[in-house]
């Protein structure tokens, strides 16, 4: 035929190779639109075996047999007319199947997949190739990838073992699966962890990762904390520097931090910070990482037990103190009243009788003076008044007969405060009220309570010649009032300020309020 190439093909029976008659070499230069089916056609119908030289028949063999696939021509009712070399060794190793069919030649089909059927029929019938992946089990157990070609005589396959491939893809899939597992398993934990946990930027502080924890702390929602700053977001003192210290390389770890937030004011919050750096490729710094344990509740439990052990410490030495006073120095002021009462009862003359009872006086003074100072140890206001109350009542007991007026203006819902600290602050009230109504020469006192959520403020001011500069340094010779007002602020960390003019004496007390206040107020 002019213009077609044949070769003929020579079964070579010892070495299990059964090559089939002439094939068209046209089909492989054409275009896949242009290509026809390869042909396959007797030997008797192709020009005379002498007019070919032997040299492209070697060619073709030598690669049928170089290639890594199993190659396998079929006829129209698929027996096996061709088989190359590896076909043998990765198929059929043990079996002479030419001439057999497909299908009755084990491994013929796949496991668990028809879909070969239809690709071998399209292909014999309809002359269109098709290709399929599919496991064959025992004996090959091996992934194979089959292609399909028609030719003039049948069809022609083409198996590639792609079965580490596929076992790759099964460990990389396995492989992502875990990575996604363990993801998802760090994103859960990260998101429920029972600390605050964070991811700032190197350059800006900005927040680029924060769990809901960590939000809490701060009063907002996790998206309202996204890229802003948390200097901006929680401006307590020592964020910045702790953060630079990161900057600088170092690991920072459990790192006390304190302060009240915008979110929250008038509640002294505690927190434990670790901060580590995060190092990008080119080893520089490019995040940190931190986390933020709160303490609040710690600290408070800390505050009221120490509070409580110095309220019992107080409690017993005033008991002392009052025993004392009861054992001693009452009972010697009682019996000399009884024996000064005794003598003005056998005296007539008028005059001692008159000296007699002035002491008497004196000395019934001096026992209620002994007997209120009793009271005032042994009972504490923490118990029910209110803290206005008590300071009216304080007035009362101390202005006797004085034409002093009293008032008292509160600001703010009324706070339950700790025992302890609540008797110091009214000690000082009282002694305030005190120095007032005896030594002020004024006729009226003003007191302020101002219940603010960071601070108790208390004032105490009256009208009258006021307190000279050196008697504020010093105090008055012989008495300790002032001095005992310093000492009560200064042991439960308030801020005492005494200012005195022609107007009068002003005395102002500012108690922090997780010091005073009982339970901090959200």
């Amino acid at each position: 035929m002019t213009g077609d190439h044949y070769l003929h093909l020579v079964c070579v029976s010892s070495d299990h190779l059964a090559l089939p008659s002439p094939l068209d070499l046209n089909a492989s230069m054409q275009s896949p639109e242009q290509r026809s089916p390869i042909t396959i056609d007797d030997a008797t119908a192709t020009p005379s075996t002498s007019q070919f030289s032997n040299a492209p028949v070697d060619l073709l063999q030598q690669f049928c047999n170089a290639t890594t696939d199993a190659i396998v021509f079929l006829d129209r009712d698929y027996r096996f007319t061709f088989l190359n070399r590896r076909a043998w060794e990765m198929i059929w190793p043990r079996t002479d199947v030419l001439g057999s069919c497909l299908f009755e030649s084990p491994p013929g089909a796949p496991c668990a997949d028809q879909s070969h059927l239809e690709n071998y029929r399209r292909c014999m019938e309809q002359g269109i190739p098709g290709s399929f992946e599919a496991f064959y089990g025992h004996p090959l157990n091996m992934w194979l990838q089959v292609r399909c070609y028609p030719s003039s005589d049948g069809i022609v396959l083409f198996f590639s073992d792609f079965t580490q491939e596929i076992a790759a893809r099964e460990e990389l899939r396995v492989r992502r699966e875990a990575a996604e597992h363990q993801r998802n398993e760090i994103d859960t934990l990260y998101r429920t962890a029972p600390i605050g946990l964070a991811l700032f930027d190197s350059r800006s502080f900005c927040c680029l990762r924060l769990n809901d924890r960590q939000a809490e702390f701060f009063g907002l929602k996790p998206d309202q904390m996204l890229g802003r700053p948390i200097t901006e977001i929680a401006p307590i003192e020592g964020v910045r520097e702790l953060l630079e210290r990161v900057l600088r390389g170092e690991e920072v770890r459990d790192h006390l931090l304190e302060g009240e937030l915008l979110t929250k004011p008038g509640r002294h919050r505690y927190w434990l910070v670790s901060c580590f750096p995060l190092f990008d490729s080119d080893e520089t710094i490019g995040a940190i990482s931190t986390a933020w344990l709160e303490i609040t509740q710690q600290k408070e439990a800390e505050e009221a037990l120490i509070q409580s052990e110095r309220l019992g410490a107080r409690f017993e030495e005033r008991a002392r103190l009052a025993r004392d006073l009861h054992d001693t120095l009452l009972q010697t002021i009682q019996a000399s009243k009884l024996i000064v009462d005794h003598i003005r009862d056998t005296i007539y003359e008028s005059t001692t009788s008159g000296n007699l009872k002035q002491v008497s006086d004196w000395l019934s003074r001096a026992l209620r003076e002994g007997r209120a100072v009793l009271d005032f140890l042994r009972i504490s206001t923490a118990d029910g008044k209110d803290f206005s109350v008590a300071l009216r009542d304080a007035f009362e007991d101390c202005r006797a007969k004085k034409n002093v007026k009293l008032e008292i203006y509160v600001s703010g819902s009324s706070r339950e405060m700790r025992s302890s600290v609540r008797d110091d602050v009214y000690r000082i009230g009282c002694e305030a009220i005190r120095n007032a109504c005896l030594h002020s020469q004024g006729d009226q006192i003003n007191i302020e309570i101002f219940y603010n959520p960071d601070a108790l403020l208390l004032t105490v001011q009256d009208n009258g010649v006021g307190i000279d500069e050196e008697m504020l340094e010093s105090g008055r010779v012989g008495h300790y009032g002032l001095t005992g007002m310093s000492e009560r602020a200064l042991r439960i960390g308030a801020d005492l300020t005494i200012t005195g003019s022609k107007e009068g004496t002003k005395i102002a007390l500012r108690v922090p309020g997780n010091v005073i206040y009982r339970s901090p107020r959200t």
